[in-house]
């Protein structure tokens, strides 16, 4: 996973998903801030204004909706338990989706690389299973490596994560593609950490859930701590810039 004590990038996000209503789409401007190892902010607007924002720090994650009616704001401790079957809150934790973008690291603990059966013999893919135990989502985990190009170095890359239940279905899955180096001007270049500058992270439908999908693109992704703010890791600020008209914080929903 990439190595990085910050990032920030512009880019696209698109957003769909099916409801009890049909079917949703929303693509805007991305505006994506990161700082190692687990605070997280993501985004997405039309015009200047604010569609969706989602976001994690060390104790809580929490997810805006613009286009909700009324607006919504959710946010949980990060300790919280998932129950995947619950349509009525977002389908994916930011920190889970921190995971998932490949922005850290998924293991506790070591956990040896195997050939992945289900690939062609002619096809060299490598599969890494982490126990719920091992995993730091809490959840068995299986990462998927391919050998991927950059800068003409032939090197090991994750392209695949999947998050399971118990019964070894998966939960969330995401595709990582287009991996470019970062620079940093403290290391060579060919120890520049590499990130997926297109990421799809897809969750399948589920008892009452229906189907929810993204596409984050990155566009000039730069380690620059220049540009994170600190009020975008705190989810008090972002819910008071936000100005929900719904709150819900576990308990039961109250006007802002």
């Amino acid at each position: 996973m990439a190595r990085l004590p910050t990032l920030v990038s512009g880019g696209v996000l698109e957003l769909s998903w099916d409801d009890a209503d049909g079917h949703h789409f929303e693509q805007g401007d991305l505006d994506l801030r990161h700082r190692a190892p687990n605070e997280l902010s993501l985004r997405l607007s039309k015009v200047g204004e604010t569609q969706f924002m989602g976001g994690c720090n060390a104790d809580a994650w929490w997810w805006f909706e613009g286009w909700s009616k009324p607006t919504r704001f959710w946010t949980r401790p990060r300790a919280a338990s998932r129950n995947p079957d619950d349509a009525n809150r977002p389908p994916i934790t930011m920190d889970e989706m921190l995971a998932l973008l490949g922005l850290r690291e998924l293991g506790r603990t070591g956990a040896e690389a195997r050939r992945d059966p289900e690939t062609p013999p002619w096809i060299v893919r490598f599969a890494v299973e982490l126990s719920a135990e091992q995993s730091v989502l809490g959840l068995p985990t299986r990462v998927f490596f391919d050998r991927g190009q950059l800068r003409g170095e032939s090197i090991w890359l994750p392209m695949r994560i999947e998050v399971l239940d118990a019964d070894g279905v998966v939960l969330i899955a995401s595709q990582l593609d287009e991996y470019r180096r970062i620079e940093r001007r403290e290391r060579a270049p060919g120890d520049w950490p590499a990130i997926a500058t297109r990421v799809r992270v897809t969750v399948p439908a589920r008892g009452e859930r229906g189907a929810f999908a993204w596409l984050v693109v990155l566009d000039r992704p730069s380690a620059s701590g220049e540009r994170i703010v600190e009020k975008l890791f705190d989810p008090t600020a972002v819910r008071d810039s936000l100005r929900p008209q719904l709150i819900d914080d576990g308990s039961a929903p109250e006007p802002p």
